[in-house]
């Protein structure tokens, strides 16, 4: 079994990683603070969804 802090600690780690790959998308494709800091809140959302555009419908 896990204890809770290993665990947590993950989900931040992934989570963290995740905002740091949301906020270089946005601030390559916007050049704005404000939309890298929203993006970066919304982490990995905002990466799944950047990824699916970018795919386009197949």
């Amino acid at each position: 079994m896990y204890q809770t802090d290993d665990w947590s600690s993950e989900v931040r780690a992934i989570w963290g990683f995740g905002s740091i790959i949301a906020v270089t998308i946005s601030w390559g494709i916007n050049k704005s603070i404000l939309w890298a800091m929203l993006h970066g809140v919304l982490s990995w959302l905002y990466v799944t969804y950047y990824a699916l555009r970018r795919l386009g419908p197949m």
